[in-house]
């Protein structure tokens, strides 16, 4: 990866620099489409490892292959041919952990390329650029374009955001998708600050609806902040209005969903929104952390110096009473405080929230450029609080990481297939399990089969073989 790598890292010191510049001298003429550009580089580097990544993608690809064998309904298992425990989400049939409009996405596009990695992460690379040009034009209208373009360059380079475009981190594809219209839906909702109009609201219903069915209740995180500002600065009779059309729009997406999968899977229906409250009340033994959990994570992820632009903002909002410098603080803050309530603690909760602390630094180093030139204190500082966040984005995104990854596990497999071409096949015992039925068109299981379980499914037409090292052997 070195012959990459060099020209990779000379590629990215180059547009920053020129991008730095740009901004600087106000000059935006083909910024908008550098910007794009360079987000598509970074984000088709990171997505060409060539494995599915173990938590969650591998889990992720495979029911975006099933999603159309059961419209709306998103399934692990498309037949589950052993009795299984639905509370087990890494083998259930049933999968309600995540809503269907993620995997729908991507079962199109797998459907399209076919089912490999090019059609599993091609919609996170498209959505992601999109998500992009969203947060230059969320952070132009709030405030201008400097502080838009400067916060889509750490947007478009952010170490987080990218690995969640490449299915490294848990949540991967489907976390992506939920950024797309979490951020959509606060793209329509600044609209509405300058410029009241009810399509603005009616959009901002639907993009809040799509948001949901991505990720269920994780849009409330972007709700909140809305809900606050809204009760200080949108209190007249319009805006009222103008929310019960927001309101009313995202209930027409979301009711009748919601209404089928309980009169179709009511158990499991029940069961996955009882799980919202046991996360919320009951730590997860594999994801918890202390109350400043996210405190901690988001300097990582924005640079150890954020706070000096955050308690530089809450001073300059005091003096200015700027109300879309508030919302941006309601959108960093308020998040944070709800997600610290809860006890199950994961970084890329934190996804959602990046871009208002990415504002923040970009407002906090463009309007105090000229103090940066001439107090040498303010001037480490501000360069600080620019190269952290490069720093970590180049950290995340590893240039010298070797990306391409074998793939032996696959070849007993096809031999297998190839050898039993016209028969149906059961593995089972296979840590590979979920990969090979992502890949090909078997069923596997990773555990043991009981001997009644391996008689009921060879009733049923099918060869059975357990996997032992490398080597399947039929029972």
């Amino acid at each position: 990866m070195l012959s990459f790598a060099i020209p990779f890292l000379l590629a990215f010191t180059l547009v920053t620099i020129y991008v730095f510049r740009k901004i600087l001298s106000k000059n935006f003429k083909q910024l908008n489409l550098t910007l794009l550009l360079f987000d598509l580089v970074i984000r088709v580097f990171v997505a060409s490892y060539t494995d599915l990544h173990t938590w969650d993608e591998k889990y992720h690809a495979l029911i975006s292959k099933n999603i159309f064998d059961s419209v709306l309904v998103p399934k692990l298992y498309v037949d589950y041919l052993i009795p299984f425990d639905f509370t087990d989400w890494t083998r259930t049939e049933i999968w309600l952990s995540k809503p269907f409009l993620p995997f729908t996405i991507v079962g199109t596009s797998l459907k399209i390329f076919g089912n490999n990695l090019i059609g599993l992460r091609l919609p996170s690379v498209v959505l992601g650029v999109f998500c992009v040009w969203i947060v230059i034009r969320i952070a132009t209208i709030l405030f201008n374009q400097s502080v838009g373009f400067l916060t889509g360059y750490f947007y478009a380079i952010h170490g987080l955001i990218i690995e969640l475009n490449g299915g490294k981190l848990s949540s991967d594809h489907v976390e992506n998708v939920f950024l797309f219209f979490a951020l959509l839906s606060v793209f329509f909702f600044v609209r509405n600050i300058n410029k009241f109009q009810y399509l603005n609201f009616a959009g901002l219903g639907v993009a809040l609806a799509f948001a949901f069915l991505s990720k269920w209740i994780m849009i409330f995180l972007i709700i909140f902040p809305m809900v606050l500002y809204c009760l200080r600065y949108l209190r007249s009779r319009k805006h009222i209005f103008g929310f019960i059309v927001a309101l009313s729009s995202s209930f027409m997406v979301l009711t009748p969903y919601l209404i089928f999968i309980f009169y179709h899977h009511p158990v499991e229906a029940k069961f996955m929104f009882d799980q919202f409250l046991l996360k919320i009340m009951y730590p997860d033994p594999t994801h918890n952390g202390k109350s400043t959990f996210y405190l901690v994570q988001l300097g990582k992820m924005c640079g150890q110096f954020l706070v000096v632009p955050f308690v530089w903002s809450i001073y300059h909002w005091f003096k200015t009473k700027n109300s879309n410098l508030l919302f941006v603080l309601f959108w960093l803050v308020i998040p944070i405080e709800v997600l610290s309530i809860c006890s199950t603690k994961r970084p890329t909760y934190l996804a959602a929230i990046i871009p208002p602390a990415l504002i923040l630094i970009s407002v906090f180093v463009l309007r105090n450029f000229e103090k940066l030139n001439s107090n040498k204190i303010f001037k480490i500082v501000g360069i600080l609080v620019i190269l952290l966040p490069i720093r970590y984005s180049l950290e995340r995104v590893k240039p010298f990481e070797t990306r391409s990854i074998s793939q032996e596990w696959r070849v007993p497999l096809e031999t297998l297939i190839k050898e039993n071409e016209n028969s149906n096949i059961i593995i089972y015992t296979d840590p590979n399990s979920i990969k090979a039925m992502f890949y090909y068109d078997i069923v596997a299981y990773d555990q043991n089969l009981s001997t009644d379980n391996i008689l009921s499914v060879k009733n049923k037409g099918y060869r059975v073989f357990k996997y032992d090292h490398g080597i399947y052997t039929e029972k």
